[in-house]
């Protein structure tokens, strides 16, 4: 598909998609160093931290929920 740093216009018609995306994803991947298409199942770098971070916050709730429950509990057995 890369011809010299060139894009084929051909390239596109053959699979179906415009020029104009087929440039979009040849710059993309070039400005990433490689890592703009990672493939199926994984994650680019930069969403994994933000995944992980979701997954903290929810682990936090989650945690934030038991305590007031807890709290709750505690606070009625004392009257």
């Amino acid at each position: 598909m890369l011809g010299r740093g060139q894009v084929h216009c051909s390239s596109g018609k053959r699979v179906r998609f415009g020029y104009n995306t087929l440039h979009r994803w040849v710059k993309e991947y070039k400005e990433s160093n490689g890592t703009s298409f990672v493939g199926s199942g994984n994650i680019k770098p930069q969403n994994q931290e933000i995944i992980e971070l979701c997954r903290r916050n929810q682990e936090l709730e989650e945690e934030l929920a038991i305590l007031k429950k807890a709290l709750g509990i505690f606070t009625r057995n004392q009257k």
